[in-house]
């Protein structure tokens, strides 16, 4: 598979790529010479959260969900810890794009962290929210056959099938349902149409939020890292996600399903986002107590 990559300013390619195939690379948003230090402040608020995710996987596995792969570590509500990466979440062409499939008024819906040790298992086949099956804020199938969310993969390290890249199946966005909603499809199966993800560090893999995808196996020695964003058209209720909500509260007293609430970002944080990405985050400031704090970031 041949993959669209996108270098200048022009989002055609971008846009047309997506609504076939459901992704693209983005090359080049992140500088060369940030990347060191925003790798490592990533890298460490990923250490500095491994004792909760690790709490929230065991809690997970108790209540009979799916388990996430082993040997794969999170970190929720990144933007409140490194703020430093707004200016490339609102990259122009990212946003150029967005507005493009979502309209004008998207806003980002979470932020967060991933690291894969070498040797973590590969993992299952499931859509980001509010298409993943396992949460109890997924949206019932069938899927409407329409742009709903996007998802972005920031690369802060070689991404390719030796470091476990993420899996895509092209094309699957424009299915009704995905392994994660109970299809009858083997969640932890190999596709014989899938690909690898292939990318520098730096670019961003930016994809339709119903595309089948799965965490790659890291055969390589070195942890592989990827900051992930999601970006959510206006009339997208969040409600769902805001913790301590009402109804947030009511889904999870009534739903089956893993939390999927995020942390409100607060004022002293806001102040700190580049100004062009805080009308994406203005909807999620948090002025006082933000209530407890929800870690499934899928």
């Amino acid at each position: 598979m041949t993959t669209t990559r996108v270098t200048g300013t022009t989002i055609e390619p971008t846009v047309d790529r997506i609504r076939r195939e459901g992704w693209c690379v983005i090359e080049d948003v992140i500088p060369g010479s940030d990347l060191p230090r925003i790798r490592d402040d990533v890298w460490s608020e990923i250490r500095r959260q491994r004792g909760e995710w690790e709490r929230e996987v065991a809690k997970i596995i108790a209540a009979g969900h799916q388990p996430p792969p082993r040997m794969v570590s999170h970190a929720q509500a990144l933007i409140n810890d490194v703020p430093q990466i707004s200016p490339y979440i609102a990259d122009p062409r990212i946003l150029s794009a967005c507005e493009a499939l979502l309209g004008p008024r998207f806003r980002v819906s979470s932020v967060g962290a991933i690291s894969t040790s070498p040797g973590n298992e590969r993992g299952y086949w499931h859509g980001d929210w509010p298409f993943n099956g396992t949460l109890a804020s997924c949206f019932p199938v069938p899927f409407p056959d329409m742009v709903m969310n996007l998802s972005a993969i920031f690369v802060l390290t070689p991404f390719s099938e030796l470091t476990g890249a993420t899996v895509v199946l092209p094309g699957s966005h424009r299915r009704p349902d995905n392994p994660s909603t109970g299809n009858g499809v083997d969640r932890l199966a190999p596709d014989p149409d899938e690909t690898t993800v292939e990318a520098a560090p730096g670019s961003v893999l930016l994809y339709d939020s119903r595309l089948w995808h799965a965490v790659g196996a890291n055969l390589s020695d070195e942890q592989r890292t990827i900051v992930t964003v999601r970006y959510t058209p206006w009339w997208l209720n969040l409600e769902m996600r805001r913790p301590g909500g009402p109804e947030q509260s009511m889904l999870m007293a009534q739903a089956d399903g893993k939390d999927n609430s995020v942390p409100l970002v607060p004022r002293s944080v806001f102040a700190q986002l580049a100004e062009s990405a805080r009308p994406l985050f203005a909807h999620w400031v948090d002025d006082g107590d933000s209530g407890p704090t929800g870690q499934t970031d899928p």
